[in-house]
């Protein structure tokens, strides 16, 4: 048995972008775990499966249906073997950490078939009682929060405490879809158009794309760097004094390594929120969007206080018309300034969540499995700063474009040193 739904804007918008990008893996997200001791694979496989057949969004296919993108969902019950929801493989010789993580890596580059289907799959490696484990699904049917849930889900699943016992049905991704469509035929849908107009209008005098050159055609680069526990400390301390949040912090601070690399004096820097109600808690799929908040940048002398509560203010103005899709709020820009919004957004700044500070995620319950779950990608943006916080670790990841607008494009390692020196002034400024 077969459902045909309407996608939602943000899976419009991911299904345009993963078409038109060169690599079709950008949208996957990845979970991975390593075992150093057997566990019990068949009864992995089977609570994968059991998983599935509870959400059917995970079998989706998607396809165009009177001119309108759709997503049609199978009854996994019904799905044949050929749809390859698990893979297993034997590693040769001893299986390392390392080479766990290297190989989940590699699951995580795997495209999913978008026309086809499904949109989800388990890949287990297995070698001399060590065992690997990636749970790898595509974008467009998943986000943090659900993926969370799926991933509780199968530990649960596979810990056997719900043996014998169906999950509480959750309600399935159409819910948000009818809401968000009743939003965009309504009148808030106009007043949140207006608001993006006005606020974004400063954009439409300044030089956006030439920072950056052809980014899409270039290859990112990473780095990473852990905070230092002093500085964490400081951070959590001003958020605290600011009534803010970290992230918040990070953002102002990315928008101001930016344009001052760019020598740029106002960066728009995306922020990604949740749009879940209680009404779609439990939903399996993408309920967020991306918000667009405006940076002055260049401030210095105690001044960068100013600009993280003003964003903050923004934020908080912003988060009245937050129902918008990104999607709409570009064209809604497009319509008022004539001007392309593709590139509106210069850097984004997404934020993790891991349950404890040993590595040790209680998913797989009891099991000892080690998180090796990699960071996910921003695709739409030239930088993307992911921020982990585990237990009372935080760990930032920038990924990024070279900066070509400089005499020495800066590189990300250059970027990500520019960022901690930064963030440390900011700090000190308002300690």
């Amino acid at each position: 048995m077969t459902m045909l739904s309407p996608a939602s804007a943000i899976q419009t918008a991911m299904w345009v972008e993963s078409l038109e990008g060169d690599d079709p893996s950008l949208y996957n997200v990845t979970a991975g775990w390593f075992f150093e001791s057997a566990i019990d694979v068949q009864r992995l496989r089977q609570a994968f499966t059991e998983l599935v057949r509870n959400h059917s969004i995970l079998t989706s296919r998607f396809v165009i249906e009177s001119g309108c993108l759709c997503f049609e969902s199978t009854d996994a019950a019904a799905m044949g073997a050929e749809t390859d929801l698990v893979r297993t493989e034997e590693h040769a010789g001893p299986l390392s950490l390392r080479s766990a993580q290297d190989w989940v890596q590699t699951c995580s580059a795997h495209p999913f078939d978008l026309e086809t289907g499904p949109l989800v799959r388990l890949h287990i490696r297995s070698s001399s009682g060590a065992v690997a484990v990636a749970l790898a699904a595509h974008h467009l049917v998943v986000d943090a929060v659900s993926f969370e849930h799926l991933v509780r889900e199968l530990g649960q699943r596979h810990a056997g405490k719900h043996a014998g016992m169906a999950f509480d049905p959750v309600p399935g991704y159409g819910v948000f879809v009818e809401a968000q469509q009743r939003f965009l035929q309504g009148h808030a849908a106009q007043e949140a158009r207006a608001y993006w107009s006005e606020y974004l209008a400063p954009l439409a005098s300044i030089e956006r794309r030439a920072p950056f050159g052809r980014w899409r055609e270039q290859q990112p680069l990473q780095e990473r760097r852990q905070l230092a526990p002093a500085e964490l400390n400081r951070l959590l301390r001003l958020s605290a004094q600011l009534h803010c949040t970290p992230f918040q912090i990070l953002s102002v601070v990315l928008a101001g390594c930016i344009g001052e690399a760019a020598a740029l004096s106002l960066v728009c820097i995306g922020y990604p929120i949740s749009l879940r109600e209680p009404a779609t808690a439990a939903v399996i799929g993408p309920v967020l969007n991306t918000l667009p908040l405006l940076v002055r940048t260049g401030a210095g002398n105690g001044e960068r206080a100013a600009l993280i509560q003003a964003a903050r203010d923004d934020l908080l103005m912003a988060l009245e018309h937050v129902q918008l899709p990104f999607s709409e709020l570009t064209k809604a820009f497009f319509v008022a300034h004539q001007q392309p919004a593709r590139d509106l957004v210069a850097g984004v700044v997404s934020f993790v969540v891991r349950a404890s500070s040993d590595g040790v995620n209680p998913a797989l319950d009891g099991q000892g499995a080690v998180n090796i779950s990699p960071l996910p990608v921003s695709p739409k943006f030239p930088v993307s700063l992911h921020v982990v916080r585990q237990g009372s670790d935080m760990l930032i990841e920038l990924e990024s474009v070279p900066l070509g607008r400089t005499q020495a494009p800066l590189t990300a390692r250059r970027l990500m040193e520019a960022l901690a020196d930064l963030l440390d002034e900011c700090l000190l400024e308002t300690s």
